[in-house]
């Protein structure tokens, strides 16, 4: 089991840093990018960043929105296998093997479609391990030292992430000990908001598109709605139609929230630096996972009360949203990163000419 989570950990990496480079040669970009297109328009840096910023969006929302539509089908099948099998064992042990062969299939599907992108050659006398290190600490000085807008997004997303991953947990638990349901009835609750959920993702992509709201007031809408699932599980919820409901409600967010956030973080990040950024993404969003599980179980330890427990959630939603509204400009982090890239493909440049011109004074002499 560690060794499957850490792999799907790593591979989420991957996976999340492919995002800017579809986007970069999406062909509803290019009129902006490529001078060259027949369809070219001269336009103004804001209208450029609107337009990347929406195909963003886009590319980021059908991730989850067909992500859960695998997930749907998956669950379907996991559930028919346990409800017609009469030994609950070897059913259990089916699904299992059968989970593990959906992602080999798909992850053959993707390794053979995928474009490879060769990274940068491993430095002399180096080592993966070492490099990786490395590697890993000038990732973490440029994030502190240049990528400020950054640093406080991700600071924000490392509060309510974690809210966001013990909401389900935590609701799982609320549904069995509360209103007394039964795990069937919980993996209906699943099935229905792997249903719902694809539907969310576009209904919040088309209203992004239509008011042109900013991502930043996309993600602070949907953790708002977040804010109201543990108010109601206090001072409501008494019965499992309510659950339901309010699984809807779950749904219609969560994989917007994903898509909005993941977009977000992918235009700040410089050129030739996803796989690292995203890295620190990963551990940001895993690395606190206890932390919301924990905070749960004390109030419900001394308080006594798992709908207070539950209602502690709130807290992970309004800190890390005030985090992200005051104290993180996406724009200002857009800017950060053009301006890095810069200066890094002028220190390239001027690399390249001191070798160009060694190279010269080798042959003369």
């Amino acid at each position: 089991m560690i060794v499957a989570n850490l792999s799907i950990g790593v591979a989420n990496i991957f996976y999340n840093a492919y995002l800017p480079l579809l986007v970069a040669s999406s062909e509803d970009l290019q009129p902006y990018l490529d001078s060259t297109h027949p369809d070219y328009k001269v336009s103004t840096p804001e209208e450029t960043a609107d337009a990347i910023e929406e195909v963003m969006s886009k590319i980021s929302s059908y991730g989850p929105a067909f992500g859960y539509l695998g997930q749907l089908t998956d669950l379907v099948l996991s559930l028919g296998m346990i409800m017609f099998m009469s030994d609950s064992t070897r059913a259990t042990q089916l699904v299992i093997l059968k989970s593990g062969i959906w992602l080999l299939v798909f992850m053959l599907f993707s390794a053979s479609r995928l474009k490879t992108r060769p990274g940068a050659p491993l430095p002399k006398g180096s080592s993966y391990l070492t490099q990786g290190f490395k590697d890993t600490g000038k990732t973490m000085s440029l994030c502190w030292n240049r990528l400020h807008q950054m640093r406080r997004f991700l600071l924000a997303y490392f509060i309510y992430s974690d809210g966001t991953s013990t909401l389900a947990g935590s609701a799982t638990i609320f549904a069995l000990v509360e209103l007394n349901m039964s795990t069937t009835e919980v993996m209906m609750a699943l099935v229905l908001i792997s249903l719902v959920a694809p539907l969310g993702c576009i209904f919040w992509l088309w209203l992004e598109s239509k008011f042109h709201l900013h991502v930043k007031t996309m993600i602070l809408l949907n953790l708002f709605i977040f804010c109201l699932l543990p108010i109601y599980g206090l001072i409501g919820m008494t019965s499992k139609m309510e659950f339901y409901a309010l699984g809807l409600v779950y749904a219609m967010v969560t994989g917007a929230e994903q898509a909005f956030t993941r977009g977000a973080f992918a235009e700040m990040i410089p050129h030739g630096h996803e796989s690292e950024f995203f890295a620190f993404y990963e551990v940001t969003d895993k690395g606190t996972a206890w932390l919301g599980p924990v905070v749960v179980g004390l109030v419900n330890e001394f308080t006594g009360s798992f709908r207070l427990g539950f209602f502690s959630i709130i807290f992970f939603y309004v800190i890390g949203g005030a985090i992200l509204w005051f104290g993180c400009k996406i724009d200002e982090g857009i800017q950060e990163k053009l301006t890095y890239e810069n200066e890094e493909a002028a220190t390239e440049s001027g690399t390249m000419k001191s070798i160009a011109e060694g190279s010269e004074d080798i042959e003369a002499s």
